[in-house]
């Protein structure tokens, strides 16, 4: 698979499920994409987050595109998380640590998305064996997004269920069950 920035439920869900825990990272960058952007719900609508990226880089593989620093996204994308989640059931359990990902800055896309994926991993306590695949060269492709179960979240009683959301909904809305709910979802809603 390749490695997406933060990761959707669905990417997740997928990498529980593969035989193969390789991480594919020879490829070309793509704009717009997963790889730079993840998405959340806040309490009047979704709000995607994107990790700028220096232009001149974009152009060529994905383990040569540089973070773009010129504007504070890192506070940007912590004050979205925290005014998304802050009055979730487990915010208070996962926080800090997803907070000290906001406040290293890493020179590289590929390094903050590395950092971000074992983060996870642990908040998960995913404790699967994988590997970097620096040489094969891959096509990157998007992981299709699946139908998932509902589940409670913050803004539902506004919005109502907001499927295809980052692994971070999940995580601050189910904590420890949300291992068990990428393990057992399956397309029964949407």
């Amino acid at each position: 698979m390749n490695l997406d920035c933060i990761g959707s439920i669905s990417w997740w869900r997928a990498w529980l499920k593969s035989d193969e825990r390789v991480l594919h990272l020879n490829h070309t960058f793509q704009k717009q994409c997963s790889l730079s952007q993840y998405t959340i719900t806040g309490p009047n609508k979704t709000l995607q987050l994107s990790v700028p990226t220096v232009k001149s880089t974009r152009k060529g593989f994905y383990k040569d595109v540089e973070i773009n620093y010129s504007e504070d996204w890192m506070v940007n994308h912590w004050r979205g998380i925290e005014s998304s989640y802050r009055k979730s059931p487990f915010y208070i359990y996962y926080n800090f640590r997803l907070e000290e990902l906001f406040q290293t800055k890493e020179k590289k896309l590929m390094d903050f998305n590395l950092k971000a994926f074992e983060l996870i991993r642990k908040m998960l306590k995913i404790a699967d064996d994988y590997s970097l695949d620096f040489e094969s060269e891959s096509y990157y492709s998007e992981v299709p997004k699946m139908e998932l179960k509902a589940y409670p979240q913050v803004f539902d009683d506004r919005q109502g269920f907001v499927p295809h959301l980052s692994i971070l909904d999940l995580i601050f809305n189910l904590g420890p069950e949300a291992k068990d709910y990428l393990a057992i979802s399956s397309s029964t809603s949407a």
